[in-house]
């Protein structure tokens, strides 16, 4: 019944205290529609959506610390990889901290992902099939609308081919729309990208304005934030480590 600033203090909390704990419903406990929802089994939380109550997987932070799971994926962070296991329903879990063994040097193209096998050894292999209750419509660069990110990620990794998200929403609802510095266009209107797929220790890049940041992605949230462009330079420029958040930059910290 106690309202934490986000799923990592909760999970921080019960560590400390040796207790069980899981998400209820997303907001202030005992507030809106979702207080008293009972329709959602976890790990699926109650979230508002257009004021009624809805349940899904919840959203993570864009911390960058690296889990190797059962399913031989290294993952971003811990609760990615719980979230994968709430999108897919398979039982995923933690095997060790870091990269998956045999991925460390191992670079994949077209969305594809680096599995570590039985014996250690690390491959690249598309992304699995889509949920299919995941509908968040997408225009991609070619021009094509995808029920999802993950569509689209899916189909350029089969058809291997370098697809990007043009903007959210199907194709002919922002044809006539033109955005400020960085923003992009979604269901006709302008906004900064707000998270980033997930990421590994290899897609840090570094920032003229002298911050290492996530990915090229989490560069370029900043960059739209802050209605400048930052280019990427050599890494030892860099002298500090951001990540992208709602408000474009931050510093990254855990739960410890």
């Amino acid at each position: 019944g106690k309202t934490y600033d986000n799923e990592c203090e909760m999970r921080r909390a019960a560590c400390l205290t040796r207790t069980r704990n899981a998400v209820r419903h997303a907001g202030t406990c005992g507030l809106g529609a979702c207080a008293g929802f009972e329709g959602c089994q976890p790990p699926k939380v109650c979230v508002l959506r257009s004021g009624q109550p809805h349940c899904e997987c919840g959203a993570c932070e864009s911390q960058l610390s690296e889990v190797c799971a059962s399913d031989g994926i290294t993952y971003a962070n811990a609760c990615k990889m719980r979230l994968e296991s709430c999108r897919t329903g398979v039982d995923i879990y933690e095997k060790y901290a870091g990269i998956c063994e045999g991925c460390a040097n191992v670079r994949c193209e077209f969305y594809a992902i680096c599995v570590s096998d039985e014996y250690g050894q690390g491959s690249c292999r598309c992304p699995s099939l889509c949920p299919d209750d995941e509908k968040n419509l997408i225009c991609a660069t070619d021009g094509f609308t995808y029920p999802s990110e993950c569509h689209m990620r899916l189909a350029a990794c089969q058809q291997q081919r370098f697809v990007v998200v043009a903007f959210r929403g199907s194709c002919d609802s922002c044809s006539k729309v033109i955005c400020p510095y960085g923003q992009q266009c979604e269901d006709g209107l302008c906004s900064c990208p707000s998270n980033c797929p997930q990421v590994s220790s290899h897609d840090a890049v570094c920032g003229d304005d002298g911050i290492l940041y996530a990915s090229e992605c989490h560069l370029q949230m900043a960059s739209c934030h802050l209605g400048i462009p930052i280019r990427i330079v050599q890494s030892d420029h860099c002298h500090s480590v951001r990540v992208g958040g709602s408000s474009g930059i931050r510093n990254i910290s855990s739960c410890n």
